[in-house]
């Protein structure tokens, strides 16, 4: 976030926090969560759900003895990927992330995750340098759906665009933002 912003600037974007929009005198892409979008405007827009789900990062001294690099659980929406095996994000020992996708009020413990571990890892409990639990993470801010995305116009508000993985027909995730943005910069212009 820090080199993106640092890039903007670079090229002449200002950036300020914590304002208050009262008016919009120049074209603007509000490239932000929809829900910001409602606030920032005071009304709901319509959008598909969001996709939500629990995640318990793992910081191990090594992965224990016979323990699988990745798994998808056959009975819920679950999944353990040892993330340091295919990216230095660790300085030393084993950065695992075990997750599992949630429906829309359904909640996942802490402990549903670690018996998944338990049965992908077994012993990774002796290894726990530090842990986090977050459950309630959003992978994307609007699902794909028959009725579709936000276009970048959906707003109707003269210069106002909006962009992100929740806008537009196209992609998922940083695909659909990228997407929608040059979307949104292209029918500014």
């Amino acid at each position: 976030i820090d080199l993106l912003a640092q890039a903007a600037i670079s090229v002449g974007v200002e950036i300020e926090t914590s304002a208050t929009v009262t008016q919009v005198e120049d074209p603007v892409v509000l490239a932000i969560p929809p829900q910001e979008v409602e606030a920032l405007l005071g009304r709901p827009i319509d959008r598909p759900s969001a996709i939500r789900m629990a995640c318990l990062d793992l910081g191990l001294s090594s992965l224990p003895e016979g323990a699988a690099h990745f798994a998808l659980s056959a009975d819920e929406p679950m999944y353990l990927s040892v993330q340091s095996q295919w990216a230095k994000i660790a300085h030393n020992g084993s950065t695992v992330h075990v997750a599992q996708y949630r429906r829309t009020g359904d909640s996942v413990e802490r402990a549903d995750l670690e018996a998944f571990a338990d049965i992908v890892m077994p012993g990774w409990r002796e290894q726990v340098l530090t842990s986090r639990y977050l459950p309630e993470m959003i992978v994307v801010h609007a699902a794909p759906s028959v009725a579709g995305r936000p276009a970048v116009d959906a707003l109707g508000i003269e210069g106002v665009r909006i962009a992100g993985d929740w806008v537009g027909p196209h992609g998922m995730l940083a695909d659909a933002a990228t997407e929608s943005g040059l979307a949104a910069a292209a029918s500014l212009a």
